[in-house]
């Protein structure tokens, strides 16, 4: 902001003290001077949390898919721990299943 508020200032006078002018080059400058910062920061947070393998709203609706019409506990475990391994990456999964008497 205090870049943008001295490219105003800077600005101003050349333009014969046409303010809109002068704020939107100088926006205008700025964007075009933060955006590579902005993509390296964004690639870097990208890289730590894996985000660029990992799509929440698609995986849930898969998820969800396999869960509603698939009745073989072997192939839910199986999407299951395939699902957290993918979106989580943890070092090794598990699921447990509690035997329970028919309702």
């Amino acid at each position: 902001m205090v870049v943008n508020l001295a490219l105003q200032a800077w600005l101003s006078p050349l333009r014969g003290g046409e303010g809109s002018v002068a704020i939107a080059a100088s926006t205008l400058l700025v964007a075009a001077l933060f955006n590579p910062v902005r993509g390296r920061v964004q690639r870097a947070v990208d890289r730590r949390f894996e985000r660029a393998r990992y799509d929440a709203d698609q995986t849930v609706t898969g998820l969800a898919a396999t869960l509603r019409d698939e009745v073989d506990l072997e192939v839910l475990r199986a999407a299951i721990t395939d699902v957290v391994a993918r979106s989580v990456a943890p070092a090794t999964t598990g699921l447990w299943l509690r035997r329970g008497s028919a309702r």
